[in-house]
């Protein structure tokens, strides 16, 4: 069997098998032997690879990443400043 187009998953000798919106390049999804029960839905076999990979993650700019980061900490970043601005308001040091 050529490499690239081998079977997603082989599974041998199993009671219940259920698969679940699985996607593969390959033209078989699955060779199962030996199987009492097998449930499949949504399973797609045949997708080209290119579809595969740009599914992927998508590409985050350096400013998306500080917005984000920012946004997750804003409630620390906030605590940080309003101490900064009472200590030098107050002349701590």
């Amino acid at each position: 069997m050529d490499k690239s187009n081998r079977p997603m998953f082989v599974i041998r000798n199993a009671k219940k098998i259920h698969l679940n919106e699985n996607e593969t390049s390959s033209n078989t999804l699955a060779d199962i032997d030996g199987a009492d029960e097998v449930n499949a839905d949504k399973n797609k076999s045949g997708v080209p690879t290119n579809k595969l990979i740009s599914e992927g993650k998508k590409h985050v700019t350096i400013w998306r990443k500080i917005f984000n980061f920012i946004l997750e900490n804003i409630k620390t970043i906030f605590i940080g400043i309003t101490i900064a601005a009472l200590s030098a308001c107050f002349g701590f040091n």
